[in-house]
């Protein structure tokens, strides 16, 4: 019980998965003897210890449990290990009677780190970034600590990460096109799951032209999403103990992450005559 609630507090330290290991601890200490918890937390005293026979008998029936277990684990572990060549299978049962499975919100994860980046624009000529509360977007800006849960918006485009992106796009987060519209409305709730910068940026508000002139709310006419590749600017112990700007020569707010342009995901497109689709960008000719 306690290696697993150790396990769990480690994982919550590093931001991942958030109220999962949260819930998980929560099985982890039944696993604990009433003994192990300080006397003011005990509901009633304990019995005198039973006779050594019968503790005798509880360690064997203990360890024929385990041994059990581990026997019908061995499928669990060579899946695990993908020893049979095939596939990991996550949340699968083992065995005629299912007394062991495997589970797992993820079977694997990528070596690289691939975000979707949502831009608007009033023109089609000037692009505005939109960011979400936590995942990367600015280079400028620091990664955040989301706990005890993941901010919805976040988790879901997450997924657009893994490759082939316009494959995962077309196949389960279709949701992004919706959100595209409702942007292009200038949807309250929809700017709700964005960082603030995004509703108070110049993606929704313009200003007229000439000197002084005050900006004025405006929905943008075209949006797209292109895919980027993120990589942490320098090690993070360089970058936790920096103070001011980069060093090296750097001006401005130090970057936290560096990236490169990888594909156009959603081609910029604006809203169709009826307003309730998207169809592709088509620049006015002045």
């Amino acid at each position: 019980g306690l290696v697993q609630a150790g396990f769990m507090i480690n994982i919550m330290l590093s931001g991942n998965f958030a109220f999962l290991n949260h819930l998980t601890v929560i099985p982890a200490l039944a696993c604990l003897d009433d003994s192990c918890w300080p006397r003011f937390m005990r509901a009633h005293r304990f019995p005198k210890p039973a006779p050594a026979v019968a503790r005798l008998a509880r360690r064997l029936v203990d360890l024929a449990l385990v041994a059990t277990v581990a026997a019908l684990s061995w499928p669990v572990v060579a899946n695990l290990l993908q020893l049979n060549g095939s596939r990991q299978a996550m949340n699968a049962s083992f065995g005629r009677f299912r007394l062991v499975n495997t589970y797992g919100a993820f079977g694997s994860v990528g070596e690289k780190r691939f975000e979707p980046i949502v831009q608007v624009s009033h023109d089609g000529l000037t692009w505005h970034e939109l960011d979400f509360p936590c995942k990367p977007g600015t280079v400028t800006r620091r990664p955040c600590f989301c706990a005890p849960y993941h901010y919805r918006l976040d988790w879901n485009i997450w997924f657009l990460g893994f490759e082939p992106h316009r494959g995962m796009l077309e196949s389960r987060e279709t949701w992004l096109y919706h959100l595209l519209v409702k942007l292009l409305r200038d949807d309250a709730q929809a700017l709700s799951l964005l960082d603030p910068s995004a509703a108070s940026g110049p993606g929704f508000n313009r200003r007229e032209t000439g000197q002084g002139a005050p900006p004025f709310r405006a929905a943008p006419r075209f949006a797209k999403v292109d895919m980027f590749h993120y990589e942490m600017a320098r090690p993070l112990w360089e970058l936790v103990g920096r103070k001011g700007g980069g060093g090296g020569g750097e001006t401005g707010p130090p970057a936290w992450w560096r990236r490169s342009f990888k594909e156009s995901l959603v081609p910029a497109v604006q809203l169709d005559g009826s307003g309730e689709w998207l169809e592709r960008m088509h620049i006015e000719q002045g």
